[in-house]
């Protein structure tokens, strides 16, 4: 959970040294990523580095590409190889562990296909406690699967609201459309052995990782963005109506 403190403010510094390319702010990046490596969980950071920051920063120089100086890439290369100077006394350890595991292997056929979510974890976007609450011994751990807090979904009613909400500013926002295909992505991702897409968990890179649950916050993170953006909406057109209205 440490780590994921981590992801907002990585995409955000992330997005401005994009924008600003020349800024000093490139700087501070590979501080927040070494301190995210070092302290979240490796399917996360495989997740963070790989499925959303580079797929991020491709699509956002194919989207507006800038023009890259001799200087850019070098400031580029700087940046990973400090964050990776910075972490590798968690890297090197965690490589060895992972080439004396059961994991080592590239192919692991049918060995990450047995978990995965279900329809019903759903609806705890709902209700969380619907089959039962972990706290008190009202959760079987038996009958349900996976763990409860790792399939826990619930962000709130009203932002839940908000973000389905979203839906109906596709036409206005073609981003919002973006986010709802990479959310749809993810949750059949999350479906895992219970997905038509589970052979590519036999094969690498997610051979490596029992990761279906760690799809689930950055499902989270994208909901809470739209959440944000319709808020906003509703406080530009709405709110500020009445407050010009009444005062």
């Amino acid at each position: 959970l440490s780590g994921f403190c981590y992801i907002p403010f990585i995409f955000l510094c992330t997005r401005h040294v994009i924008k600003n390319i020349n800024s000093f702010s490139w700087l501070i990046l590979p501080f927040l990523v070494a301190q995210f490596i070092l302290s979240a969980h490796m399917p996360t950071i495989f997740l963070t580095s790989v499925f959303f920051l580079i797929v991020f920063s491709v699509w956002r120089f194919l989207y507006k590409p800038p023009q890259l100086s001799r200087e850019t890439k070098i400031k580029i290369m700087i940046i990973v190889l400090i964050s990776l100077g910075l972490s590798f006394i968690q890297l090197l350890p965690t490589f060895e562990y992972f080439t004396q595991s059961e994991r080592g292997n590239l192919i692991k056929l049918f060995s990450t296909t047995k978990t995965g979510l279900n329809g019903y974890n759903f609806i705890q976007f709902i209700q969380p406690y619907f089959y039962g609450d972990i706290r008190n011994g009202t959760y079987s751990l038996i009958n349900n699967s996976p763990n409860f807090w790792e399939s826990f979904n619930y962000i709130g009613i009203l932002p839940f609201i908000l973000a389905i909400l979203s839906l109906f500013y596709i036409k206005k926002n073609k981003r919002i459309a973006l986010f709802w295909i990479v959310i749809i992505i993810l949750i059949i991702l999350a479906f895992e052995g219970n997905s038509p897409f589970y052979l590519f968990y036999a094969l690498p890179p997610l051979s490596f990782f029992h990761i279906y649950v760690r799809f689930l916050p950055y499902i989270f993170f994208l909901l809470i963005l739209l959440t944000g953006f319709v808020y906003q909406r509703i406080v530009d057109r709405w709110v500020s109506k009445l407050l010009f209205k009444y005062l």
